[in-house]
């Protein structure tokens, strides 16, 4: 951590341990946060009137055209999270179009995390066909390429990362379009449950669900990360306020591989007590289905999954400090179909976790 870095979290621990009210220490430091941040100044502005654009010219030609939304495997990156994000673009087009057209621009070089990716797209998708090309170049041949409205047309043909554009203009053409479909948008179901494992969800259903992530310090991505993972001390913290606050609930943690061994051996070194759903299934997609049979589902500063609690009607609590270009409806709602115990909020520091679940649990306890 650089010293500028260190200046402003000391700065702001002492603010968040003052006696001002927490609007104004909030305030403050959120100000702090922001300092020297790299993304110019505007581009959040300058981002919602592209989505705004977007969707003006997707309103004149739905039902006039075919429309073509890309996924391109080269200019984004393979987390599931995004990919989620341009599923339910897909499942958004599929209500209001007359045709769509899902493409795909494979990355051969990188397939991590492709089963999973095409999983969730078969399951939420069902009635879509995935047309796969190799580059851009071969797309742009296509007989259907010159008769279709390309959405986002611009940015995907100049690799101008336009993944980052769905979230938001989701959030925008909801409120425009889809303001009474929301039963035929949001997810309900993800995958069906196993035999072997439909007692362990009858069970364990309408509990409470934590996703944390975790990224060794020999991990490639543990740079990009680390402001996201979740430390010893910071996980047995956050399961001991959720026991505080939900005493007669089950706790499941959800991690992948990695995460889930290191979070249980500190469990069971400090007699931690919660459950971990790796220790019944390996599997992203019922991970996610567990998710949607809880109580209640909360996250810390990140995590892949939290795009299935957001495309959901499950109450969530959602801290994260890093928010990266998904832009909050409101104060407490991120999407504009959020419902009044879905709570999403941006932090600066992880002591306003602990606000924010207390606040809650007395919201809908």
């Amino acid at each position: 951590m650089s010293i500028f870095l260190k200046i402003k979290q000391n700065i702001s621990t002492t603010i968040w341990n003052s006696n001002l009210p927490f609007k104004v220490k909030s305030r403050l430091i959120f100000i702090i946060k922001y300092l020297r941040k790299k993304r110019p100044f505007g581009f959040k502005q300058f981002q919602l009137v592209s989505c705004l654009i977007e969707l003006v010219k997707l309103n004149f030609h739905k039902n006039k055209n075919a429309v073509i939304t890309v996924y391109d495997f080269n200019d984004s990156p393979p987390a599931i999270g995004n990919f989620i994000y341009w599923i339910m673009l897909i499942r958004f087009l599929n209500i209001i179009c007359s045709k769509v057209i899902v493409v795909i621009i494979e990355n051969k070089k990188n397939t991590k995390n492709r089963e999973t990716h095409l999983r969730l797209f078969k399951n939420l998708c069902p009635k879509n066909y995935i047309h796969t090309f190799s580059s851009i170049e071969e797309l742009t041949k296509q007989s259907f390429y010159k008769k279709s409205f390309f959405l986002f047309k611009e940015k995907v043909l100049k690799n101008q990362k336009a993944q980052i554009y769905y979230f938001n203009f989701l959030n925008i053409s909801f409120r425009f379009l889809l303001k009474n479909k929301e039963e035929d948008f949001l997810i309900s179901k993800l995958v069906k449950i196993p035999d072997s494992l439909s007692n362990f969800f009858k069970l364990n259903s309408d509990n409470i669900c934590i996703s944390f992530r975790y990224s060794n310090k020999n991990s490639p991505l543990y740079e990009l990360e680390k402001t996201r993972n979740t430390s010893e001390a910071e996980f047995i913290k956050v399961i001991q306020s959720i026991r505080e606050n939900y005493p007669n609930k089950k706790i499941f943690v959800l991690s992948d591989k990695e995460g889930s061994a290191f979070f249980k051996k500190v469990a069971i070194e400090n007699s931690i007590d919660c459950h971990f759903s790796k220790d019944f299934f390996d599997d992203f997609l019922l991970d996610a289905e567990l998710i949607l049979n809880s109580k209640l589902f909360i996250q810390l500063n990140g995590g892949g999954i939290s795009p299935v609690a957001f495309f959901s009607k499950i109450p969530y609590l959602i801290c994260a400090k890093n928010t990266n270009f998904e832009y909050a409806f409101s104060e407490s709602k991120l999407n504009y179909w959020s419902k009044r115990n879905q709570w999403f909020k941006e932090i600066s520091i992880d002591d306003e976790f602990y606000y924010h679940l207390k606040k809650y649990y007395s919201n809908f306890q």
